[in-house]
């Protein structure tokens, strides 16, 4: 397979850790430490007495005659971490996870390795295992749940619209607080009707933005798509009849650094052109954010409005680091407009 031709480098990961952590005999004992040692398929059961290099060498044969076993690739990577091999085992999980991206074992695996040799003051490394490579299919969600773990307490959707985001990080996050911001004043009433049983939900009639006051909101044919921005001759020509019939309506806005009190872990932004106004607005509260999701713009969507790149370099000033890119829109000629975009909060994450 294809996949065997292209292994995972590991060799610029050295020089690119804060920590300068690399697979020292030290560093990979603490992770065959922690590894619970797991049976190999068809070869002898791990244990204190194993002969790694005899199994190693077993599993070797066998994936070289059949390269497509995602369970061999993890028990290999098993073996290397128990020989100090940090690095082999990396490519080994890594292997394993593109055969099968849900294989258990792998992921835990994949993780245990690396914030042991790359977790830096504690702080872990930001980790979803799972599908990789050219373009690989991954949930934002589902990366979010493996990254920010069991802890998370506080979210901030903004854009909520009709729910299905509330519902989604519901699902994943049972028991934080949601705060939903939906500046339109009927959508903001369906959210707390359709969420009537939800106690840890909080519906905020307003939109984020850079400072309070009144502004007026673009509704637009797609009430989806309504917008504090003049849309760009780019998108009227990408969505023509979504941005018929346009009305006006003066609606509430609100900083975050005011709406919402105390720690957030999650930030969601959904907001048509208004995701800068709403960062800014967060002030100094962003930097204790763990996680950021948001909507970005990969051309000029809204006229003067910021583009990804200009968010990037935002927030990569702000100690956020991209972690993946997602959902790519894509129109019927072919033109890419948007992306939702992961970013890990360095401060929190290594």
């Amino acid at each position: 397979m294809g996949a065997h031709t292209h292994p995972i480098e590991r060799s610029g990961a050295h020089s690119n850790s804060k920590s300068g952590a690399s697979t020292h005999t030290s560093d990979a004992k603490r992770a065959a430490a922690v590894a619970e040692p797991r049976k190999v398929s068809n070869a002898p059961a791990i244990s204190s007495e194993t002969d790694f290099d005899a199994v190693i060498a077993f599993l070797r044969a066998e994936l070289r005659a059949d390269p497509s076993s995602a369970t061999k690739w993890n028990d290999l990577g098993v073996c290397l971490v128990h020989k100090n091999d940090g690095d082999g085992a990396l490519i080994a999980f890594g292997e394993a996870l593109l055969l099968d991206p849900t294989h258990a074992d792998a992921r835990a695996n994949l993780r245990l390795v690396l914030d042991t040799l790359y977790g830096n003051e504690g702080r872990p490394m930001p980790v979803a295992p799972g599908s990789w490579g050219c373009n690989p299919g991954r949930n934002p969600i589902e990366d979010l749940k493996a990254i920010l773990g069991a802890g998370v307490r506080v979210i901030v959707d903004g854009g909520s619209h009709k729910g299905d985001s509330v519902t989604r990080l519901r699902a994943a996050f049972p028991g934080a607080t949601i705060h939903a911001f939906e500046a339109l004043p009927e959508f903001a009433q369906g959210l707390r009707t359709r969420f009537a049983e939800d106690r840890g939900l909080v519906v905020h009639a307003a939109a984020l933005a850079e400072e309070g006051g009144r502004l007026r909101m673009r509704i637009t044919g797609d009430a989806s798509l309504s917008t504090l921005h003049e849309p760009s001759a780019l998108e009227r020509r990408c969505r023509n009849t979504d941005h018929a019939g346009v009305a006006e309506q003066d609606v509430l806005a609100l900083p975050l650094r005011d709406a919402v009190q105390g720690g957030i872990d999650l930030l969601h932004l959904d907001l048509n052109g208004g995701e800068a106004a709403a960062l800014l607005g967060a002030g100094e509260r962003l930097h204790g954010v763990r996680s950021l999701l948001v909507r970005v713009a990969l051309q000029e969507l809204h006229v003067g409005g910021p583009v990804f790149s200009d968010l990037d370099v935002f927030l990569r000033a702000q100690g956020f680091r991209l972690f993946h890119l997602y959902n790519l829109w894509c129109h019927a000629d072919g033109q890419v407009t948007s992306a939702a975009a992961l970013y890990t909060n360095e401060r929190h994450f290594s």
